[in-house]
């Protein structure tokens, strides 16, 4: 609302037009009796006015001197916030951030397959209770949210109305209560509105804590009503063991543990070979995955006759694979080639049972557990290796490779291998981090090595955290509250750049020159004492989650010898 040109001139005309900050489209509420008000041009001091006291449908509306008669008078009544639901997001599945902190996310709390498990703000770990396939129902005009971990969709708690009505997760019933309404709010944000109680999705106290309730709340324009959806896959791309809905302890096998062309899948007791594990790799629409032979580095693979085999990766419709919700942690395995899924003949439980594809129904033999490989092998490498051939590697079943980034915090100190190892691991599908050896003396060093690493990563995707190395001879004198600041002043700026960060250093260093129980939880930690066997564990006693547990490995691609590590994992 604006007063034409400012005048001051009674008869002057208000307009509509684009937003200025100007005086011209600013103005005084003043009561007028008990339940009306005049509206004052703060430029002019004149009153809004309906010409001649006329309530004919396209009056117009005038500045005028203040006359106290009831042309000048309003009321305000609230407005309903009724949105028009239109498609403003593709179909898919998310992580959905948070405005006020885009490192939290929606997530199912505990991870719960209940209905009235809440939903609440937490730190984005990847994990499925933080994915949400968000679905457009065209004909009605709404979006749905479901949990990709419960099968459940976001709820309003006894489809409430007022302020402080909780969300949660509850089977789908198609009510209003599970209907939101999307609204662009800039900057690539959105308001969720739900379309039953007419209210936003609201993060309680505007508070980025893990934990903060996700309630709804009337339209304030406010961060805690802003969120941003990160397109995702439906599961990690990890190693996984893929079990049975009818026996658990049945995985899929390659038949005989055969790495040739056309070798049949079936299902098997938990035999723990690697023709049961299987790596899963999303391609970059992440809609559809390869599931990829441990052993083979093959891929399943739909035959004319639907029997399922592995074969080399071509690219293929038939070796293309999509996973849809089930709910209660299962998922069902469609065909991109064929529209049919995966399917246990005749349901069956018996070892060799085989695997074909089949018209989808809801039945036992379709749904699937991914089941985490509780470790995962890895290298960590540097100029020292020299040139590696990474399609090697990975057909000797590495699952991920640390790269050194450099050492000290002068430029010249870059590891000339670092693009060429980054670039190679990742073309071959290996899951990459990177290390920084330091040479710090003092808290301001590591920052300073710190800042030198993030110059030479250059915002380069990584999918394991830095690690900063300190286990150097020259930094033995240092006490170890030193040390922990130092560590903590490297990984801090690290963090907040972005990414996942985590120590490196030798038990001995971690058992007595840095204390551990001061570094935030979601640092991790990167063990080394050599035992020199793989089933010959450590004997420290803190939590770590990768363990180098020799530096005299071998692995085919490189020459010489390699540091050999084991990620821990529990899903």
């Amino acid at each position: 609302m604006t007063v034409e040109n400012g005048k001051n001139v009674n008869g002057t005309k208000i307009k509509s037009q684009k937003q200025d900050n100007s005086t011209i489209q600013e103005w005084i509420i003043k009561r007028a009796e008990k339940d009306s008000f005049y509206i004052i041009g703060r430029c002019n001091g004149l009153y809004m006015d309906i010409t001649e006291g006329k309530v004919e449908a396209g009056t117009k509306l005038q500045m005028y001197t203040g006359n106290q008669t009831a042309a000048q008078k309003f009321k305000f009544e609230k407005a309903k916030t009724t949105l028009e639901g239109k498609k403003v997001l593709d179909n898919g599945v998310y992580y959905i951030q948070s405005a006020l902190n885009n490192r939290k996310v929606l997530d199912i709390s505990g991870g719960s397959y209940n209905s009235y498990a809440n939903v609440q703000l937490w730190e984005n770990e990847g994990v499925q209770q933080q994915r949400f396939e968000v679905t457009y129902n065209e004909q009605e005009k709404y979006y749905q949210i479901r949990s990709v971990n419960s099968g459940k969709v976001l709820d309003v708690l006894g489809n409430g109305k007022t302020n402080k009505t909780n969300v949660h997760q509850y089977d789908k019933n198609n009510t209003v209560a599970q209907q939101w309404i999307l609204q662009e709010a800039g900057n690539g944000y959105f308001h969720i509105f739900s379309k039953g109680a007419e209210l936003y999705l609201d993060v309680d106290n505007a508070s980025a804590q893990n934990g903060a309730n996700i309630q709804l709340y009337e339209g304030n324009g406010s961060n805690a009503q802003k969120f941003k959806f990160e397109k995702t896959t439906m599961i990690g791309e990890e190693t996984y063991k893929i079990a049975i809905r009818n026996d658990s302890n049945k995985f899929f096998d390659i038949s005989g543990g055969s790495t040739a062309e056309g070798a049949n899948l079936q299902i098997w007791q938990d035999s723990n070979v690697n023709q049961q594990v299987y790596r899963v790799k999303f391609d970059k629409d992440k809609t559809y995955c390869k599931i990829i032979a441990k052993h083979s580095n093959k891929v399943l693979t739909v035959e004319a006759n639907n029997n399922v085999v592995q074969r080399t990766d071509t690219g293929a419709d038939n070796q293309r694979w999509s996973i849809e919700i089930v709910g209660y942690r299962y998922y069902k395995i469609k065909s991109k080639a064929n529209g049919l899924y995966l399917d246990v003949d005749c349901d069956g439980t018996a070892n060799g049972t085989n695997i074909k594809t089949y018209t989808g129904y809801d039945t036992n033999a379709q749904k699937f557990y991914f089941s985490g490989v509780r470790t995962l092998d890895g290298i960590d490498v540097s100029e020292h290796q020299y040139e590696i051939n990474w399609q090697q590697v990975r057909n000797a079943g590495i699952d991920f490779a640390i790269v050194r980034v450099g050492y000290g915090q002068h430029a010249h100190q870059k590891d000339k291998y670092f693009e060429q190892n980054y670039d190679g691991a990742r073309a071959m599908g290996l899951k990459v981090g990177t290390y920084l050896y330091s040479y710090a003396q003092s808290v301001e060093d590591a920052r300073r090595e710190a800042y030198n690493c993030l110059a030479w990563l250059r915002g380069r995707p990584l999918d394991y955290p830095v690690f900063y190395d300190i286990e150097d001879s020259s930094q033995a004198w240092i006490d170890p509250q030193t040390m922990t600041d130092m560590v903590k002043a490297f990984c801090e700026i690290i963090s907040n750049a972005g990414y996942k960060t985590g120590v490196y250093t030798y038990r001995d260093w971690f058992r007595n020159k840095i204390y551990t129980g001061q570094l935030p939880g979601n640092y991790q930690i990167w063990l080394a004492h050599y035992t020199w066997d793989v089933n010959k564990p450590s004997d420290y006693e803190g939590y770590y989650n990768i363990w180098q547990y020799t530096s005299r490995g071998y692995v085919p691609g490189i020459n010489g010898n390699v540091d050999r590590n084991i990620e821990y994992r529990n899903y």
